[in-house]
């Protein structure tokens, strides 16, 4: 509720800058990128009004430099009518005073010409209307454009998405190596443990939270190898990245999408003359298969210590106790 709030109180703020005169950028709100242009600005949202701006380098990163408000024709026939509205009020109070000594005529008179300014204000009014609805009709155009925009945008984010992939590869590589040497170690030491955390995550996930029902885990056994070993690497603090390495990498079925990236990384390293990368890459796969085949071994021989068979073909985990009976 507190940030409700103030996410409220900053949007009044902002509408109260507006009121007076063009909108101001205001950093203390917070602000949203909502496009680039091929020139080198964005567009940027900040207090419920649009701002391009200019981009500038800095170290690791791009900085605005300069925000200008986009203002559509309503919102800039406001100001300009706020504006000639203030004036002819200053003059008009300046005119009211030297008035304490005129006669009830001039008074008259200038009452008069107040009525006629607040007709003119009126019909000024009704213009703005219509520029406004004009503008709805400009912003159909507008919006499709944008779309057209975060297509473009989120293309460029994937394109970003790959070079930070390859920018990282070698720490997943080495992240790859590491794991599964002390996935190795560990599978053999601490299988039972390891076992009936992976399988409590499978029957919570499938049934009661105890119980492995047979339909489940016969239908689609590997996928039920994947979920047990997700979660034994997890908990052994393997980083979800290299964990779906280490798995698809035995069972193709499982996250194949994740091991074709890997392969393709790998492959443009070499192109691109890191050859180390390549072959310290495909010599972590090797180790760890060797890991998952302990993790493999480990998991048969923890079986019979966490599962106890049931006459319906199910299997409950054993000093774990149901959810719900």
């Amino acid at each position: 509720m507190r940030h409700t709030v103030t996410g409220v109180f900053s949007v009044l703020m902002c509408s109260a800058a507006f009121a007076q005169g063009t909108p101001g950028f205001d950093e203390a709100v917070g602000l949203r990128v909502t496009g680039l242009s091929l020139d080198g600005q964005a567009l940027v949202s900040n207090c419920g009004y649009n701002f391009l701006c200019a981009l500038a380098p800095g170290e690791g990163r791009v900085v605005l430099n300069g925000c200008l408000p986009v203002l559509s024709p309503a919102q800039q026939a406001t100001i300009e009518a706020d504006a000639a509205l203030a004036a002819r009020v200053t003059e008009l109070e300046t005119e009211l005073a030297s008035l304490t000594a005129a006669s009830d005529a001039e008074l008259a008179a200038t009452m008069e010409q107040i009525s006629g300014f607040q007709t003119a204000l009126a019909n000024a009014q009704a213009a703005i209307e219509r520029a406004r609805q004009e503008a709805e009709v400009r912003e159909v155009a507008v919006l499709k454009e944008g779309r057209g925009q975060l297509e473009r945008i989120a293309a460029l984010e994937a394109e970003l998405d790959e070079a930070r992939y390859m920018a990282d590869l070698r720490a997943i590589v080495i992240d790859l190596e590491v794991n599964a040497v002390n996935v190795a170690r560990v599978a053999e030491i601490s299988g039972v443990t390891l076992a009936r955390e992976g399988l409590k995550l499978a029957a919570d996930t499938y049934s009661d939270g105890c119980v492995l029902k047979k339909e489940i885990f016969a239908s689609d056994p590997i996928e039920l190898q994947g979920l047990v070993q997700g979660q034994w690497l997890a908990s052994l603090g393997v980083r979800d990245e290299v964990s779906r390495l280490m798995i698809s990498n035995n069972e193709p079925k499982l996250c194949a999408k994740e091991m074709a990236r890997y392969h393709a990384a790998l492959d443009t390293a070499l192109k691109a003359g890191d050859g180390p990368t390549f072959d310290k890459g495909r010599d972590a796969l090797q180790i760890a298969t060797s890991a998952m085949e302990k993790l493999d071994v480990a998991t048969e021989v923890a079986f019979p210590q966490v599962v106890e068979p049931q006459s319906d073909g199910s299997l409950r985990i054993k000093s774990i106790p149901c959810r719900r009976s």
